[in-house]
């Protein structure tokens, strides 16, 4: 019985072609093959964003501490309030776009971009600093040191993020609240080689709309009198 058992099951082996042959035994000997994945992470690449886009926000945050928001006795100005935003935000663009330029060629010496890469990351970086720079002068004239504390609470927000993926579910829900998230997000998709750089770059033009429109706000605000100021000065 034993020897017609193997005899029966001798014709059931199934029979390979030689060249199955050999791709069976190149997916044995190697199961994965990440020679694909080579260039999408790098070591370093994340926290390399992310002191990068820090130091930017840094720059921002730091403008509008030093220097005032909104100017004293706006309301006695003869100028267009359009030539006043730009006036109030001149300091803080000019600061973070050379601040841009410093940050993203020491990058450059430690992540080694190619040529066109680097180019792309600079754009990106001059991008966030524009709009950081918006979005400091809203928070400043519109809530002053109020203003600063949400500043400070968006950077935490991001670097908590950023730094681990064991955050609570709430703080990880509020991360695109921060405009320093989608700023990490298209840094690091540039350095690592993988998407979302559009992404990152559409919402942080939003980011530049919107800080833009409650800077144009604030100074119409400092611009007004109310009659019982006009009373009192009267």
């Amino acid at each position: 019985q034993l020897a017609d058992g193997l005899a029966k099951g001798a014709t059931q082996v199934p029979s390979s072609s030689t060249t199955d042959r050999t791709q069976l035994s190149k997916v044995v000997a190697s199961p994965i093959s990440v020679s694909s994945l080579d260039g999408l992470v790098q070591p370093g690449a994340a926290l390399a964003a992310l002191l990068m886009i820090l130091a930017l926000w840094a720059g921002a945050f730091a403008t509008y501490t030093v220097l005032p928001a909104v100017r004293r006795r706006l309301a006695l100005s003869s100028s267009a309030t359009a030539a006043l935003v730009v006036d109030a935000l001149r300091p803080g663009l000019i600061i973070v776009l050379v601040q841009a330029l410093l940050v993203s060629a020491i990058g450059e010496a430690f992540v080694k971009l190619p040529a066109y890469r680097w180019l792309e990351m600079t754009l990106v970086l001059l991008v966030a600093g524009v709009a950081f720079v918006a979005v400091n002068h809203a928070l400043t004239a519109w809530a002053k040191g109020a203003g600063r504390v949400v500043g400070i609470a968006f950077a935490v927000i991001t670097l908590a993020t950023a730094l681990t993926s064991a955050v609570p579910g709430w703080l990880d829900a509020i991360r695109p609240l921060s405009p320093l998230s989608p700023a990490y997000d298209a840094v690091r998709a540039v350095v690592s080689g993988g998407p979302g750089v559009t992404g990152g770059v559409g919402a942080l033009i939003a980011w530049t709309l919107l800080g833009a429109l409650f800077s144009v706000a604030a100074i119409l605000r400092a611009r007004t009198v109310s009659p019982a100021a006009l009373a009192a000065v009267s």
